[in-house]
Protein backbone atom coordinates (compact mmCIF):
# COMPACT_ATOMS: atom_id res chain seq x y z
CA UNK A 1 0.00 0.00 0.00
CA UNK A 2 3.04 2.27 -0.11
CA UNK A 3 3.77 5.16 -2.55
CA UNK A 4 4.23 4.28 -5.95
CA UNK A 5 7.42 6.07 -5.76
CA UNK A 6 8.83 4.69 -3.37
CA UNK A 7 7.97 1.56 -4.55
CA UNK A 8 10.05 2.31 -7.31
CA UNK A 9 12.91 3.02 -5.26
CA UNK A 10 12.87 -0.23 -3.15
CA UNK A 11 12.27 -2.62 -6.01
CA UNK A 12 15.20 -1.02 -7.67
CA UNK A 13 17.40 -1.74 -4.29
CA UNK A 14 16.01 -5.68 -4.63
CA UNK A 15 16.66 -5.83 -8.52
CA UNK A 16 18.39 -9.35 -8.85
CA UNK A 17 21.19 -8.01 -11.70
CA UNK A 18 23.84 -5.41 -10.02
CA UNK A 19 23.49 -3.28 -13.17
CA UNK A 20 19.47 -2.58 -12.69
CA UNK A 21 20.39 -1.31 -9.36
CA UNK A 22 21.92 1.99 -7.96
CA UNK A 23 25.50 2.43 -8.57
CA UNK A 24 26.51 3.79 -4.81
CA UNK A 25 24.85 4.10 -1.70
CA UNK A 26 24.95 8.46 -2.39
CA UNK A 27 22.15 7.85 -5.33
CA UNK A 28 19.91 6.03 -3.15
CA UNK A 29 20.14 8.41 -0.42
CA UNK A 30 19.80 11.13 -3.39
CA UNK A 31 16.37 9.38 -4.72
CA UNK A 32 14.84 9.15 -1.38
CA UNK A 33 15.68 12.66 -0.24
CA UNK A 34 14.28 14.12 -3.73
CA UNK A 35 10.90 11.54 -2.49
CA UNK A 36 10.95 13.18 0.65
CA UNK A 37 10.52 16.93 -1.11
CA UNK A 38 8.08 15.97 -3.34
CA UNK A 39 10.70 16.15 -6.28
CA UNK A 40 10.81 13.57 -9.38
CA UNK A 41 12.72 10.94 -8.28
CA UNK A 42 15.30 9.24 -11.08
CA UNK A 43 14.37 5.84 -11.05
CA UNK A 44 11.86 4.36 -13.00
CA UNK A 45 9.03 2.00 -12.45
CA UNK A 46 9.34 -1.55 -14.31
CA UNK A 47 7.59 -1.89 -17.97
CA UNK A 48 5.22 -4.19 -18.27
CA UNK A 49 7.70 -6.40 -19.64
CA UNK A 50 9.65 -6.56 -16.69
CA UNK A 51 7.13 -7.01 -14.59
CA UNK A 52 5.93 -10.24 -16.72
CA UNK A 53 9.54 -11.60 -16.73
CA UNK A 54 9.39 -11.13 -12.89
CA UNK A 55 6.27 -12.97 -12.91
CA UNK A 56 6.85 -16.12 -15.03
CA UNK A 57 10.05 -16.44 -12.55
CA UNK A 58 7.47 -16.79 -9.91
CA UNK A 59 5.07 -19.09 -11.33
CA UNK A 60 6.77 -20.86 -14.11
CA UNK A 61 4.29 -23.61 -14.45
CA UNK A 62 1.23 -21.30 -15.76
CA UNK A 63 4.12 -18.88 -17.58
CA UNK A 64 4.53 -21.94 -19.48
CA UNK A 65 0.78 -22.96 -20.31
CA UNK A 66 -0.06 -18.75 -20.69
CA UNK A 67 2.84 -19.11 -23.13
CA UNK A 68 1.55 -21.96 -25.47
CA UNK A 69 -2.08 -20.32 -25.40
CA UNK A 70 -0.84 -17.28 -26.29
CA UNK A 71 1.41 -18.46 -29.25
CA UNK A 72 -1.67 -20.59 -30.13
CA UNK A 73 -3.49 -17.29 -30.18
CA UNK A 74 -1.05 -15.52 -32.49
CA UNK A 75 -1.32 -18.57 -34.77
CA UNK A 76 -4.96 -18.59 -35.18
CA UNK A 77 -4.42 -15.27 -35.84
CA UNK A 78 -2.22 -15.11 -38.32
CA UNK A 79 -3.78 -18.37 -39.94
CA UNK A 80 -7.44 -15.97 -39.88
CA UNK A 81 -5.75 -12.89 -41.62
CA UNK A 82 -3.92 -15.02 -44.40
CA UNK A 83 -7.44 -16.83 -44.73
CA UNK A 84 -9.62 -13.60 -44.42
CA UNK A 85 -7.04 -12.34 -47.18
CA UNK A 86 -7.40 -15.73 -49.16
CA UNK A 87 -11.18 -15.71 -49.05
CA UNK A 88 -11.38 -12.60 -50.02
CA UNK A 89 -9.13 -12.52 -53.29
CA UNK A 90 -10.79 -15.45 -54.00
CA UNK A 91 -14.57 -14.34 -53.52
CA UNK A 92 -13.44 -11.58 -55.94
CA UNK A 93 -12.08 -13.80 -58.34
CA UNK A 94 -15.43 -15.53 -58.37
CA UNK A 95 -17.22 -12.37 -58.34
CA UNK A 96 -15.82 -10.86 -61.77
CA UNK A 97 -15.91 -14.09 -62.86
CA UNK A 98 -19.34 -14.14 -62.35
CA UNK A 99 -19.62 -10.58 -63.69
CA UNK A 100 -17.91 -11.64 -66.89
CA UNK A 101 -20.18 -14.53 -67.43
CA UNK A 102 -23.02 -12.17 -66.54
CA UNK A 103 -22.37 -9.54 -69.24
CA UNK A 104 -21.98 -12.47 -71.53
CA UNK A 105 -25.46 -13.44 -70.38
CA UNK A 106 -26.77 -9.81 -70.97
CA UNK A 107 -25.30 -9.67 -74.57
CA UNK A 108 -26.94 -12.63 -75.40
CA UNK A 109 -30.43 -11.34 -74.11
CA UNK A 110 -29.82 -7.83 -76.16
CA UNK A 111 -29.27 -9.74 -79.25
CA UNK A 112 -32.28 -11.55 -78.62
CA UNK A 113 -34.03 -8.73 -77.67
CA UNK A 114 -32.93 -6.28 -80.61
CA UNK A 115 -31.77 -8.80 -84.01
CA UNK A 116 -34.57 -8.34 -85.91
CA UNK A 117 -34.86 -11.71 -87.57
CA UNK A 118 -35.10 -13.13 -84.10
CA UNK A 119 -38.24 -10.81 -83.59
CA UNK A 120 -39.92 -12.22 -86.97
CA UNK A 121 -43.20 -14.67 -86.30
CA UNK A 122 -41.61 -18.18 -86.19
CA UNK A 123 -38.51 -17.45 -84.48
CA UNK A 124 -40.63 -17.94 -81.45
CA UNK A 125 -38.78 -21.02 -81.07
CA UNK A 126 -35.36 -19.93 -80.86
CA UNK A 127 -36.13 -17.26 -79.13
CA UNK A 128 -37.40 -18.76 -75.93
CA UNK A 129 -35.15 -21.66 -76.18
CA UNK A 130 -32.15 -18.92 -75.61
CA UNK A 131 -33.81 -16.79 -73.24
CA UNK A 132 -34.79 -19.85 -71.18
CA UNK A 133 -30.83 -20.81 -70.86
CA UNK A 134 -30.05 -17.57 -69.89
CA UNK A 135 -32.86 -17.06 -67.45
CA UNK A 136 -31.18 -20.85 -65.92
CA UNK A 137 -27.52 -19.33 -65.94
CA UNK A 138 -28.97 -16.25 -64.14
CA UNK A 139 -30.69 -18.08 -61.49
CA UNK A 140 -27.35 -20.47 -60.90
CA UNK A 141 -25.91 -16.58 -60.16
CA UNK A 142 -28.19 -15.37 -57.80
CA UNK A 143 -26.30 -16.62 -54.66
CA UNK A 144 -23.78 -13.97 -55.39
CA UNK A 145 -26.61 -11.16 -55.68
CA UNK A 146 -25.22 -9.68 -52.42
CA UNK A 147 -21.50 -9.30 -54.15
CA UNK A 148 -23.05 -8.49 -57.65
CA UNK A 149 -25.54 -5.47 -57.56
CA UNK A 150 -26.31 -5.04 -61.19
CA UNK A 151 -27.34 -8.72 -60.96
CA UNK A 152 -31.23 -8.50 -59.80
CA UNK A 153 -31.84 -6.16 -62.30
CA UNK A 154 -30.46 -8.22 -64.96
CA UNK A 155 -32.50 -10.96 -63.71
CA UNK A 156 -36.06 -9.01 -63.49
CA UNK A 157 -35.00 -8.09 -67.07
CA UNK A 158 -34.72 -11.72 -68.38
CA UNK A 159 -38.19 -12.65 -66.59
CA UNK A 160 -39.48 -9.55 -68.05
CA UNK A 161 -38.32 -10.51 -71.61
CA UNK A 162 -39.79 -13.96 -71.31
CA UNK A 163 -43.30 -13.04 -69.57
CA UNK A 164 -43.29 -10.74 -73.02
CA UNK A 165 -42.42 -14.17 -75.10
CA UNK A 166 -45.00 -16.50 -73.32
CA UNK A 167 -48.09 -14.24 -73.92
CA UNK A 168 -46.94 -14.58 -77.47
CA UNK A 169 -47.20 -18.28 -77.30
CA UNK A 170 -49.29 -18.86 -74.43
CA UNK A 171 -51.36 -16.26 -74.05
CA UNK A 172 -52.49 -13.55 -71.40
CA UNK A 173 -53.11 -15.93 -68.73
CA UNK A 174 -49.33 -17.17 -68.53
CA UNK A 175 -48.02 -13.79 -69.22
CA UNK A 176 -49.69 -12.47 -66.29
CA UNK A 177 -48.26 -15.22 -63.62
CA UNK A 178 -44.94 -14.02 -65.26
CA UNK A 179 -45.44 -10.71 -64.96
CA UNK A 180 -46.16 -10.39 -61.70
CA UNK A 181 -43.82 -12.58 -60.36
CA UNK A 182 -41.33 -9.85 -61.70
CA UNK A 183 -43.38 -7.29 -59.61
CA UNK A 184 -43.45 -9.12 -56.44
CA UNK A 185 -39.88 -9.46 -56.99
CA UNK A 186 -38.89 -6.07 -57.67
CA UNK A 187 -40.91 -5.06 -54.33
CA UNK A 188 -39.02 -7.29 -51.80
CA UNK A 189 -35.36 -6.11 -53.54
CA UNK A 190 -33.52 -3.87 -51.08
CA UNK A 191 -34.78 0.16 -51.66
CA UNK A 192 -31.80 0.91 -52.90
CA UNK A 193 -31.51 -1.41 -55.65
CA UNK A 194 -35.28 -1.13 -55.78
CA UNK A 195 -34.88 2.76 -57.60
CA UNK A 196 -31.77 1.62 -60.15
CA UNK A 197 -32.52 2.17 -63.61
CA UNK A 198 -31.94 -0.95 -64.84
CA UNK A 199 -34.86 -2.01 -61.76
CA UNK A 200 -37.72 0.59 -63.04
CA UNK A 201 -37.19 -0.13 -66.34
CA UNK A 202 -37.74 -3.85 -65.94
CA UNK A 203 -40.48 -3.24 -63.19
CA UNK A 204 -41.92 -0.27 -65.64
CA UNK A 205 -41.89 -2.99 -68.53
CA UNK A 206 -43.38 -5.90 -66.61
CA UNK A 207 -46.61 -3.40 -65.31
CA UNK A 208 -47.15 -2.25 -69.09
CA UNK A 209 -47.58 -6.11 -70.48
CA UNK A 210 -49.41 -6.94 -67.60
CA UNK A 211 -51.54 -4.23 -68.54
CA UNK A 212 -51.79 -5.66 -72.52
CA UNK A 213 -52.58 -9.03 -70.96
CA UNK A 214 -55.93 -7.47 -69.09
CA UNK A 215 -57.24 -5.25 -72.13
CA UNK A 216 -56.68 -9.48 -73.97
CA UNK A 217 -58.55 -10.74 -71.43
CA UNK A 218 -61.30 -8.18 -71.13
CA UNK A 219 -60.63 -6.35 -67.98
CA UNK A 220 -59.86 -2.66 -68.70
CA UNK A 221 -60.08 -1.50 -65.82
CA UNK A 222 -57.78 -3.39 -64.56
CA UNK A 223 -55.37 -2.80 -67.67
CA UNK A 224 -55.59 1.35 -66.83
CA UNK A 225 -54.76 0.49 -63.47
CA UNK A 226 -51.37 -1.65 -64.73
CA UNK A 227 -50.84 1.13 -67.38
CA UNK A 228 -50.97 3.94 -64.89
CA UNK A 229 -48.49 1.77 -63.15
CA UNK A 230 -45.93 1.89 -65.86
CA UNK A 231 -46.42 5.34 -66.90
CA UNK A 232 -45.79 6.51 -63.52
CA UNK A 233 -42.44 4.91 -63.39
CA UNK A 234 -41.62 5.44 -66.62
CA UNK A 235 -42.08 9.58 -66.42
CA UNK A 236 -39.58 9.26 -63.50
CA UNK A 237 -37.53 7.95 -65.43
CA UNK A 238 -37.73 10.41 -68.72
CA UNK A 239 -37.50 12.58 -65.72
CA UNK A 240 -33.83 11.28 -64.70
CA UNK A 241 -32.92 11.80 -68.22
CA UNK A 242 -34.60 13.91 -70.90
CA UNK A 243 -32.16 13.11 -73.63
CA UNK A 244 -32.95 8.83 -73.47
CA UNK A 245 -34.83 8.69 -76.72
CA UNK A 246 -35.76 4.99 -75.77
CA UNK A 247 -37.08 5.93 -72.44
CA UNK A 248 -39.30 8.66 -73.98
CA UNK A 249 -40.84 6.00 -76.31
CA UNK A 250 -41.51 4.02 -74.17
CA UNK A 251 -43.62 6.35 -72.29
CA UNK A 252 -45.63 7.34 -74.84
CA UNK A 253 -46.59 3.43 -75.62
CA UNK A 254 -47.86 3.29 -72.17
CA UNK A 255 -49.77 6.09 -72.44
CA UNK A 256 -51.31 4.91 -75.47
CA UNK A 257 -51.99 1.68 -73.94
CA UNK A 258 -53.94 3.36 -71.26
CA UNK A 259 -55.45 5.48 -73.42
CA UNK A 260 -57.42 2.24 -75.40
CA UNK A 261 -57.82 0.96 -72.09
CA UNK A 262 -60.03 3.61 -71.13
CA UNK A 263 -61.73 3.89 -74.60
CA UNK A 264 -62.77 -0.09 -73.99
CA UNK A 265 -64.00 1.08 -70.29
CA UNK A 266 -66.19 3.35 -72.07
CA UNK A 267 -64.03 6.60 -71.16
CA UNK A 268 -64.46 7.83 -74.64
CA UNK A 269 -62.70 11.40 -73.78
CA UNK A 270 -60.23 10.85 -71.50
CA UNK A 271 -59.04 8.30 -74.51
CA UNK A 272 -58.94 10.95 -77.35
CA UNK A 273 -56.72 13.75 -74.57
CA UNK A 274 -54.31 11.04 -73.76
CA UNK A 275 -54.32 9.53 -77.43
CA UNK A 276 -53.15 12.90 -78.47
CA UNK A 277 -50.67 13.24 -75.92
CA UNK A 278 -49.26 9.69 -76.70
CA UNK A 279 -49.27 11.47 -80.18
CA UNK A 280 -47.83 14.48 -79.76
CA UNK A 281 -44.71 12.99 -77.72
CA UNK A 282 -43.99 10.24 -80.71
CA UNK A 283 -44.23 13.01 -83.06
CA UNK A 284 -41.36 15.28 -81.20
CA UNK A 285 -39.60 11.81 -80.81
CA UNK A 286 -39.50 11.62 -84.66
CA UNK A 287 -38.24 15.31 -85.46
CA UNK A 288 -35.40 14.00 -83.41
CA UNK A 289 -34.90 10.57 -84.99
CA UNK A 290 -36.73 10.60 -88.18
CA UNK A 291 -35.39 7.47 -89.50
CA UNK A 292 -35.73 5.29 -86.25
CA UNK A 293 -38.33 2.25 -87.65
CA UNK A 294 -39.00 1.79 -84.23
CA UNK A 295 -40.56 5.32 -83.98
CA UNK A 296 -41.75 4.94 -87.23
CA UNK A 297 -43.92 2.38 -86.77
CA UNK A 298 -45.34 4.15 -83.11
CA UNK A 299 -46.52 7.23 -85.02
CA UNK A 300 -47.82 5.21 -87.88
CA UNK A 301 -50.12 3.28 -85.22
CA UNK A 302 -50.95 6.70 -83.30
CA UNK A 303 -52.52 7.85 -86.33
CA UNK A 304 -54.62 4.93 -86.91
CA UNK A 305 -55.59 4.34 -83.01
CA UNK A 306 -56.61 8.11 -83.15
CA UNK A 307 -58.57 7.45 -86.66
CA UNK A 308 -60.31 4.83 -85.53
CA UNK A 309 -61.23 6.60 -82.44
CA UNK A 310 -62.28 9.62 -84.58
CA UNK A 311 -64.85 7.17 -87.27
CA UNK A 312 -66.47 5.31 -84.11
CA UNK A 313 -67.58 8.88 -82.68
CA UNK A 314 -68.96 10.06 -86.09
CA UNK A 315 -66.34 12.77 -86.92
CA UNK A 316 -65.61 10.82 -90.16
CA UNK A 317 -63.69 13.56 -91.90
CA UNK A 318 -61.13 14.18 -89.25
CA UNK A 319 -61.07 9.80 -89.07
CA UNK A 320 -60.55 9.43 -92.81
CA UNK A 321 -57.68 12.07 -93.12
CA UNK A 322 -55.86 10.05 -90.43
CA UNK A 323 -56.41 7.03 -91.72
CA UNK A 324 -55.01 7.80 -94.93
CA UNK A 325 -51.89 8.95 -93.03
CA UNK A 326 -51.86 6.03 -91.69
CA UNK A 327 -52.04 3.79 -94.35
CA UNK A 328 -49.50 5.55 -96.40
CA UNK A 329 -47.06 5.60 -93.31
CA UNK A 330 -47.34 1.68 -92.78
CA UNK A 331 -47.58 1.23 -96.77
CA UNK A 332 -43.91 3.11 -96.81
CA UNK A 333 -43.06 0.71 -93.74
CA UNK A 334 -43.48 -2.55 -95.73
CA UNK A 335 -41.57 -1.29 -98.70
CA UNK A 336 -38.72 -0.42 -96.65
CA UNK A 337 -38.80 -3.63 -94.05
CA UNK A 338 -40.64 -5.83 -96.23
CA UNK A 339 -39.95 -8.95 -94.21
CA UNK A 340 -41.28 -7.84 -91.60
CA UNK A 341 -44.96 -9.67 -90.72
CA UNK A 342 -46.17 -7.43 -88.09
CA UNK A 343 -46.01 -4.21 -90.48
CA UNK A 344 -48.12 -6.36 -92.91
CA UNK A 345 -50.64 -6.99 -90.17
CA UNK A 346 -50.79 -3.49 -89.30
CA UNK A 347 -51.44 -2.02 -93.22
CA UNK A 348 -53.76 -4.91 -94.36
CA UNK A 349 -55.57 -3.70 -90.95
CA UNK A 350 -55.26 -0.59 -92.02
CA UNK A 351 -56.57 -1.18 -95.87
CA UNK A 352 -59.55 -3.42 -93.89
CA UNK A 353 -60.35 -0.25 -92.19
CA UNK A 354 -60.77 2.18 -94.88
CA UNK A 355 -62.84 0.05 -96.99
CA UNK A 356 -66.08 0.61 -95.11
CA UNK A 357 -65.66 4.06 -95.33
CA UNK A 358 -64.36 4.76 -98.86
CA UNK A 359 -65.82 3.38 -102.57
CA UNK A 360 -64.33 0.13 -103.06
CA UNK A 361 -63.62 0.62 -106.66
CA UNK A 362 -59.56 1.95 -107.23
CA UNK A 363 -58.47 3.98 -109.56
CA UNK A 364 -56.25 2.92 -112.80
CA UNK A 365 -53.07 1.80 -112.21
CA UNK A 366 -50.13 4.53 -113.70
CA UNK A 367 -50.08 4.23 -117.20
CA UNK A 368 -52.12 1.04 -117.14
CA UNK A 369 -56.15 0.41 -117.69
CA UNK A 370 -55.90 -2.08 -115.20
CA UNK A 371 -58.05 -1.50 -112.05
CA UNK A 372 -56.37 -1.81 -109.00
CA UNK A 373 -57.89 -4.20 -106.82
CA UNK A 374 -60.34 -3.38 -104.10
CA UNK A 375 -58.92 -2.70 -100.25
CA UNK A 376 -60.79 -5.56 -99.10
CA UNK A 377 -59.64 -8.49 -101.99
CA UNK A 378 -55.86 -6.59 -101.50
CA UNK A 379 -56.06 -7.27 -97.79
CA UNK A 380 -57.10 -10.71 -98.80
CA UNK A 381 -54.41 -11.36 -101.15
CA UNK A 382 -51.93 -10.07 -98.76
CA UNK A 383 -53.22 -12.35 -95.95
CA UNK A 384 -52.27 -15.50 -97.65
CA UNK A 385 -48.67 -15.95 -97.43
CA UNK A 386 -49.14 -14.33 -93.95
CA UNK A 387 -51.28 -17.53 -92.92
CA UNK A 388 -48.02 -20.06 -93.14
CA UNK A 389 -46.00 -17.76 -90.78
CA UNK A 390 -45.85 -18.70 -86.92
CA UNK A 391 -47.36 -22.04 -86.50
CA UNK A 392 -46.40 -21.92 -82.46
CA UNK A 393 -46.82 -17.70 -82.31
CA UNK A 394 -50.37 -17.78 -80.58
CA UNK A 395 -50.68 -14.22 -80.38
CA UNK A 396 -49.47 -13.58 -84.22
CA UNK A 397 -51.89 -16.13 -85.30
CA UNK A 398 -54.77 -14.79 -83.46
CA UNK A 399 -53.96 -11.53 -85.40
CA UNK A 400 -54.17 -12.49 -88.72
CA UNK A 401 -57.72 -14.25 -88.02
CA UNK A 402 -59.32 -11.35 -86.33
CA UNK A 403 -57.80 -9.64 -89.64
CA UNK A 404 -59.43 -12.52 -91.48
CA UNK A 405 -63.14 -12.11 -89.15
CA UNK A 406 -63.04 -8.31 -90.20
CA UNK A 407 -62.36 -8.64 -93.77
CA UNK A 408 -65.10 -11.68 -94.45
CA UNK A 409 -67.34 -9.33 -92.31
CA UNK A 410 -66.78 -6.67 -94.60
CA UNK A 411 -67.47 -8.97 -97.75
CA UNK A 412 -70.87 -10.48 -95.74
CA UNK A 413 -72.13 -6.58 -95.39
CA UNK A 414 -71.19 -5.86 -99.11
CA UNK A 415 -74.01 -8.80 -99.94
CA UNK A 416 -70.57 -10.77 -101.53
CA UNK A 417 -71.08 -14.30 -99.46
CA UNK A 418 -69.38 -16.23 -102.20
CA UNK A 419 -66.54 -14.04 -102.14
CA UNK A 420 -66.30 -14.38 -98.54
CA UNK A 421 -66.51 -18.70 -99.06
CA UNK A 422 -62.70 -19.05 -99.52
CA UNK A 423 -61.08 -16.89 -96.57
CA UNK A 424 -63.48 -18.74 -94.35
CA UNK A 425 -61.86 -21.93 -95.39
CA UNK A 426 -58.33 -20.41 -95.75
CA UNK A 427 -58.63 -19.50 -92.19
CA UNK A 428 -60.46 -22.07 -90.61
CA UNK A 429 -58.30 -24.26 -91.55
CA UNK A 430 -54.44 -22.87 -91.76
CA UNK A 431 -55.42 -20.77 -88.28
CA UNK A 432 -58.12 -21.29 -86.24
CA UNK A 433 -57.66 -25.68 -86.60
CA UNK A 434 -54.22 -25.04 -85.68
CA UNK A 435 -54.81 -23.89 -82.07
CA UNK A 436 -54.53 -25.79 -79.19
CA UNK A 437 -58.04 -27.27 -78.64
CA UNK A 438 -57.24 -26.92 -74.77
CA UNK A 439 -57.32 -22.99 -74.96
CA UNK A 440 -60.27 -22.16 -73.42
CA UNK A 441 -59.17 -18.20 -72.97
CA UNK A 442 -61.42 -15.16 -73.57
CA UNK A 443 -59.58 -14.76 -77.33
CA UNK A 444 -59.23 -18.02 -78.62
CA UNK A 445 -63.43 -18.42 -77.59
CA UNK A 446 -64.36 -15.28 -79.07
CA UNK A 447 -62.69 -15.96 -82.73
CA UNK A 448 -63.75 -19.78 -83.01
CA UNK A 449 -67.28 -18.76 -81.82
CA UNK A 450 -67.40 -15.64 -84.65
CA UNK A 451 -66.03 -18.06 -86.81
CA UNK A 452 -68.56 -20.37 -86.47
CA UNK A 453 -71.46 -17.39 -87.23
CA UNK A 454 -69.58 -16.20 -90.19
CA UNK A 455 -69.65 -20.02 -91.43
CA UNK A 456 -73.59 -19.62 -90.88
CA UNK A 457 -74.29 -16.14 -92.69
CA UNK A 458 -71.85 -17.44 -95.53
CA UNK A 459 -74.18 -21.10 -95.74
CA UNK A 460 -77.24 -18.57 -95.73
CA UNK A 461 -76.08 -16.03 -98.16
CA UNK A 462 -75.34 -18.28 -100.94
CA UNK A 463 -78.90 -20.06 -100.56
CA UNK A 464 -77.72 -23.18 -98.27
CA UNK A 465 -80.63 -22.84 -95.66
CA UNK A 466 -80.44 -26.19 -94.36
CA UNK A 467 -76.80 -26.08 -93.71
CA UNK A 468 -76.97 -22.44 -92.37
CA UNK A 469 -79.73 -23.63 -89.65
CA UNK A 470 -77.56 -26.07 -88.62
CA UNK A 471 -74.33 -24.41 -88.79
CA UNK A 472 -76.13 -21.09 -86.47
CA UNK A 473 -77.13 -24.11 -83.97
CA UNK A 474 -73.45 -25.11 -83.40
CA UNK A 475 -73.03 -21.31 -83.17
CA UNK A 476 -75.59 -20.70 -80.22
CA UNK A 477 -74.11 -24.07 -78.70
CA UNK A 478 -71.21 -22.96 -78.57
CA UNK A 479 -72.27 -19.65 -77.61
CA UNK A 480 -74.46 -21.24 -74.66
CA UNK A 481 -71.09 -23.34 -73.29
CA UNK A 482 -68.29 -20.29 -73.32
CA UNK A 483 -71.23 -18.24 -71.52
CA UNK A 484 -71.01 -20.85 -68.36
CA UNK A 485 -67.16 -20.73 -67.95
CA UNK A 486 -65.20 -19.28 -65.99
CA UNK A 487 -63.71 -16.78 -68.26
CA UNK A 488 -67.02 -15.96 -70.08
CA UNK A 489 -68.14 -12.78 -68.41
CA UNK A 490 -67.45 -11.28 -71.73
CA UNK A 491 -69.79 -13.15 -73.25
CA UNK A 492 -72.59 -12.41 -70.90
CA UNK A 493 -72.69 -9.32 -71.24
CA UNK A 494 -73.65 -6.63 -74.22
CA UNK A 495 -72.96 -6.39 -77.70
CA UNK A 496 -73.04 -10.17 -77.43
CA UNK A 497 -76.19 -10.78 -75.34
CA UNK A 498 -78.06 -8.96 -78.05
CA UNK A 499 -76.08 -9.90 -80.99
CA UNK A 500 -76.40 -13.68 -80.48
CA UNK A 501 -80.24 -13.40 -79.05
CA UNK A 502 -81.03 -11.74 -82.75
CA UNK A 503 -78.74 -14.80 -84.26
CA UNK A 504 -80.95 -17.51 -82.38
CA UNK A 505 -84.30 -15.54 -83.84
CA UNK A 506 -83.04 -15.51 -87.47
CA UNK A 507 -82.30 -19.52 -86.59
CA UNK A 508 -85.69 -19.79 -85.49
CA UNK A 509 -87.07 -18.11 -88.76
CA UNK A 510 -85.16 -20.03 -91.41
Amino acid sequence: QIDADLETICLRCLQKEPRLRFDSASDLADDLERYLRGEPIRSRSLSHWGRLARWRRRNPAIAALTGSLAGALVAIAVVSVVGWYTTKRELARVVATSQQGQAAINELFTFVRTEPLLDQPGQEAVRQSLLAKGLKHYESLIELAEENKTLPADLLAARTELGLLSFELHGPTAAQEQFQQVIDAAERLPREQQHTPAVQIALADSWNGLGQAYHRLGMPREAAAAFNQAISIRRELVRRDKHDVEARRKLANAIMNGALAHAAAGNVERSRTEQTDAQRQRLDLLADQPKDPQILRDVALGEFNLARLDLTTSNIETGLKRLRDATARFEQLTRDYPTDALLWQRYIECLLTLSMFEDESRPARDDQNIESPAPVQQAIDYLQPLASLAPENRTYRLRLIELYQQAIEQLLAADEPANAEAPWETMQTRLIEQLAQDDLQPDVQRVRLNSLRQRALISLGTGQKGDAKRQLQAALDAWRIAKEQPSGEAFRKEPWESDWSALEQLMNSL
